[in-house]
């Protein structure tokens, strides 16, 4: 059994990561980390995950000798910081893109799993979605002539 944390219970945790991970064979979310106090307890509620906290450095404490892997849906300016602890405490990494804010951050990442031999996974779910390999296809073979605008809408689902 994998025992895994998640790190933010915001808008794609709760849409994809949380239903996804819940429904993965020999894995377990064993704690929920949220810095809103309210949305925290009401997505473990929901949910049925015990454990609940406002900062990932508790929830390591807590859970260190049993933690193989976190999961991490934060903003943007905090991600570098979060997997770079948890690299560093020799526990593998999923976190959504981008996984820094800086090119020199994101080598410090690499380097880091690297070095210790980990997982570090950065979530591109779109990357081969049938609808985003037609725009690449049509703009690839310049189908579409000059684009002066472009809008991208993100439908999605758990089912």
């Amino acid at each position: 059994m994998k025992n895994i944390a998640i790190i933010g219970c915001g808008y794609t945790s709760q849409l994809s990561h949380i239903p996804s991970f819940i429904n993965v064979k020999n894995c377990k979310i064993i704690a929920l980390v949220e810095k809103r106090i309210n949305l925290g307890k009401h997505v473990c509620k929901k949910y049925k995950i015990k454990n609940c906290y406002l900062d990932y450095k508790e929830m390591y404490k807590k859970h260190k000798k049993n933690l193989d892997a976190v999961i991490i849906i934060v903003r943007r300016e905090e991600t570098y910081e979060i997997a770079k602890f948890f690299l560093s405490k020799n526990i593998n990494v999923f976190s959504e893109k981008p996984m820094a804010k800086k090119s020199e951050e994101a080598l410090k990442l690499v380097e880091i799993a690297r070095k210790k031999k980990l997982i570090y996974q950065i979530g591109y779910n779109k990357l081969f979605y049938s609808g985003m390999s037609l725009a690449k296809k049509l703009l690839t073979e310049k189908k579409l002539g000059k684009i002066i605008y472009f809008r991208y809408v993100n439908v999605c689902g758990t089912g």
